[in-house]
């Protein structure tokens, strides 16, 4: 009978370990899973505004269609396109701590309130130095000391001598 109580005493404390040991993993399994997701999501925004941004000038380099203007206290890419004889300009800044981008009419005001949040983005400040070389310099602010810079050349001739907006707006 004795022999019996140390069997099962023996068995308990086994699947006991077996539990606990089972348990610690599970638990350092979740926290490798949750640091590499952090990992992941920190790499995507980092360069997924810095490819979005540079995606857009692409798609927009033609003569004369890419400017450099401030709105919202944030310097701001407007690319302007004809359509049907309508001519409009596509706003892409960073406002609130969310790079934006904003669709208008050339010429009207623009409204944060139309504009569409794209992704987390603190700041984008664009040098214009060396534009007679039709280069485009872009400095991103992804958060507090994570820093990119962009540099684009645009490919279909040396960006407009004029290239900064005239006036801040808002």
């Amino acid at each position: 009978m004795r022999r019996r109580i140390y069997d099962v005493v023996f068995a308990l404390a086994l699947f006991a370990l077996y539990t606990t040991i089972a348990l610690v993993l599970v638990a350092i399994g979740a926290r490798v899973y949750m640091s590499a997701n952090e990992t992941l999501t920190a790499n995507y925004n980092d360069r997924t505004s810095v490819f979005y941004v540079a995606q857009r000038v692409r798609q927009n380099d033609s003569y004369d269609q890419i400017r450099v203007d401030r709105i919202f206290g944030s310097d701001a890419l407007v690319f302007s396109e004809t359509i049907d004889g309508y001519t409009f300009e596509t706003w892409l800044y960073v406002y609130n701590g969310q790079l934006c981008e904003m669709l208008v009419f050339a010429g009207s005001e623009p409204d944060p309130v139309f504009s569409q949040n794209i992704m987390p983005l603190e700041r984008m400040a664009i040098d214009t130095s060396r534009q007679s070389e039709g280069l485009l310099t872009i400095n991103f602010t992804i958060s507090v000391g994570d820093e990119r810079q962009l540099d684009l050349y645009i490919r279909s001739s040396a960006l407009p001598d004029d290239m900064g907006g005239s006036d801040e707006r808002h």
